[in-house]
């Protein structure tokens, strides 16, 4: 990609460059967001958070191991994710990308966490914020014997509610998944495993984002969606990732190692991180121009991700490398700063700051959990005229599902009907591996041969009680012996 090569002028922080260059506001659909009344119902909405920072503890003292010292994994990171946007997190390795993904999403159950997360207008309950957004794991855990349409419709016969949704809505929302999710073709196909031959990487990973999808999330969170894959497939999941967000109107977050500089284009924002710090947080098609002021041009023929990792790598190998390359990551992390110093509005224009001291503790999540569970009358009476916070209803195409007004709170189905359901989804999982069961027939046909012959005609005299003692624990150790032992 080519680079605007006349950009040479030094770092700055209100630096402006005519053509492509960094502006927070230059993209007309982020201009129009941001360009929103203070506290009206549009501006609230999406994920934001707001100087976030995690620490976590290196070394214990005392009896009660109270923690003596802290390493801090991200300091004072703000961003925002608007709805229909899909933005990737990218870093070198123990840059803290994952850490994010997990602070945002509510999953760090350790640690110091301090900052402010806001979901929709409101802050994030973490409780009730794993049932509005969804989170796709880097591996994918699935049963192999099943076919893809099977695991989306287990996901959706457990996780969506039986008293909104029926059996026949909730194998219609499956079939709209397939559909958003191009996997029609290989509905009836296995998962697959090293055993089983089944659906490739890229189709298994849709499937994975297709569990997560039928329950209608209002968020989704995306761990290295691209690990394993090849460009192709990576591709086309970032495609269908950007499509769905798009005609659902939900945020996506992902974290994503080195993309090529297709996929790398398919992202509205892109977060780059480095030390645990902001190097740049703004639109795709802004950043070379942004990096240019810096005096940092990527070369023509260069993959732009591959040119923002460079820079943000420390190379280690000599003491001067080290050296001048943590000298860069910091002109990087500074001027990055003095940037956000003169444009404040970059991360939203529509929250006002208040002070980012509180931390975010076990205790405190549990008191907020109690307080906000469901839609109290104090929650409702704190929210603007007319301002609702659940999901509205989308036109269904090709890739959108109907999003419907679902409780937050309680259990999607009975223990009893659950259990059943678990059950059926194991036996059927078990039946249809041949291999599993050709094992276990062969274990109980070897162990009653060996019991039999063990004990085959012992006599009925006194020296032969201990022998009837051992044939008689081992009945009771392995039941599936009884029938060698009537041999006897």
């Amino acid at each position: 990609m080519a680079t605007d090569t006349h950009h040479t002028s030094s770092a700055t922080a209100s630096y402006v460059a005519p053509d492509g260059a960094y502006s927070p506001v230059a993209n007309a659909d982020v201009a129009q967001q941001d360009a929103l009344p203070r506290n009206t119902p549009e501006s609230r909405r999406g994920l934001e958070w707001y100087d976030l920072t995690y620490k976590v503890a290196t070394e214990h003292k005392g009896v009660r191991r109270r923690a003596t010292k802290f390493k801090t994994i991200l300091h004072g990171i703000s961003g925002r994710v608007m709805p229909g946007e899909m933005v990737a997190i990218m870093g070198s390795s123990g840059a803290g990308k994952s850490t994010l993904l997990n602070a945002l999403s509510g999953r760090l159950t350790t640690g110091k966490l301090s900052g402010r997360v806001h979901f929709n207008g409101q802050r994030r309950v973490p409780s009730r914020f794993k049932k509005q957004a969804a989170y796709v794991e880097q591996d994918d855990l699935m049963y192999a014997q099943l076919s893809v349409r099977e695991t989306i419709q287990y996901a959706a016969t457990l996780r969506l509610p039986s008293k909104d949704y029926s059996a026949a809505d909730k194998y219609a929302k499956v079939n709209h998944v397939l559909d958003a999710l191009r996997l029609t073709g290989v509905s009836d196909t296995y998962i697959g495993d090293a055993m089983i031959r089944g659906v490739s990487g890229g189709e298994r990973k849709r499937t994975a984002i297709g569990v997560e999808l039928v329950t209608d999330p209002e968020f989704m969170f995306l761990d290295e969606a691209t690990s394993g894959l090849d460009s192709n497939s990576a591709y086309h999941v970032c495609e269908v990732v950007k499509e769905v967000a798009r005609q659902r109107n939900m945020g996506a977050l992902m974290t994503i190692h080195q993309p090529n500089a297709k996929i790398f284009n398919l992202f509205d924002k892109v977060i780059l991180l480095s030390k645990g710090q902001l190097v740049y947080y703004g639109p795709v098609d802004q950043a070379l121009g942004y990096f240019a002021s810096l005096g940092h041009h990527c070369g023509q023929y260069e993959n732009p991700a591959d040119f923002y990792l460079d820079l943000m790598t420390i190379d280690n190998a000599t003491e001067q490398m080290s050296q001048e390359t943590n000298a860069r990551v910091d002109h990087l992390i500074s001027s990055f700063q003095q940037f956000v110093d003169g444009h404040p509005d970059i991360y939203d224009n529509t929250t006002q700051h208040k002070s980012l001291a509180e931390v975010i503790d076990p205790a405190k999540e549990a008191l907020l959990e109690t307080a906000s569970n469901g839609h109290t009358e104090s929650e409702t009476a704190a929210q603007p005229h007319g301002y609702d916070t659940r999901p509205s209803t989308a036109t269904q195409s090709r890739a959108s599902i109907a999003i419907t007004e679902k409780s937050t709170s309680g259990w999607a189905l009975p223990w009893v009907h659950e259990l059943y359901v678990l059950i059926g989804r194991c036996w059927k999982a078990q039946l249809r591996n041949k291999f599993f069961i050709i094992a276990m027939v062969a274990q109980y046909v070897i162990l009653m041969l060996l019991m039999g012959f063990t004990f085959f005609q012992i006599d009925t005299t006194q020296s032969s009680i201990q022998s009837r003692i051992a044939c008689t624990s081992a009945r009771l150790d392995h039941p599936e012996n009884d029938f060698a032992a009537h041999m006897l």
